[in-house]
This record gives C-alpha cells, structure tokens and sequence, in this order.
C-alpha cells in the first residue's frame, strides 16, 4: 500500500484493518486495497481476531464512554502491528467534550 491516498512513498502495509467501520465508506473508498472491517456494534463485523500492518480508526474514540475508553485503546493495540492511524473528532458537544475536551479535531499517527 502507499501512504496516504495519493502520496507516491510506498511502504510495507500489506493487512489493512477499518476499526469501527460503520458503513464500510473507507473500504468502499479504497477498492484497490483489502480493507478488513470491524465494529462491535455489526453483528458480523464485530470479531477482530489477528493484527493488521495498518489500523484506521477515524472518528470513533469521542463516542467511546469514559469508563470503556481504556479497553478500546487497548483493543486498538491489540489488532495492530506496525500503524495505527486514529482521528478522534471532539465537538462542543458536551458527551464528546467530556471524554477528550475541547471543540477541535486530533489526528494521531502511531
């Protein structure tokens, strides 16, 4: 897999994994490359039983329940091998607010 879609540096991501992936959007997005799905709240999605070069969890952390947000950190360590690519979008919602506070968006790379 390349990089970030577009971006011409190759490199060894070869098992791609969508964690939360609601709809399949980003899978669907990205018809080149197998994206695996998980999200617990599929029946049938909701087993992620190996690891994978890359991990995509995009705005899914801010809807995580405070007491629950260590055991999904952790499950995201878990399912990943070499990358995790993780957006958490934090609003002025006062749920979202309470978990990761403020009103902006954090993109981490790990």
């Amino acid at each position: 897999m390349h990089g970030v879609r577009g971006s011409s540096a190759p490199c060894s991501l070869v098992s791609h994994l969508d964690h939360g992936c609601g709809k399949q959007t980003l899978a669907n997005a990205l018809p080149q490359f197998t994206v695996h799905a998980y999200d617990p709240a599929i029946s049938g999605l909701h087993t992620a039983t190996e690891s994978h070069d890359l991990v995509i969890c995009t705005d899914i952390l801010e809807h995580v329940e405070p007491q629950f947000v260590d055991m999904v950190t952790d499950d995201l360590a878990r399912v990943t091998h070499k990358t995790l690519s993780l957006q958490v979008a934090i609003s002025s919602n006062q749920r979202r607010a309470s978990v990761l506070g403020g009103d902006r968006a954090l993109a981490v790379f790990v």
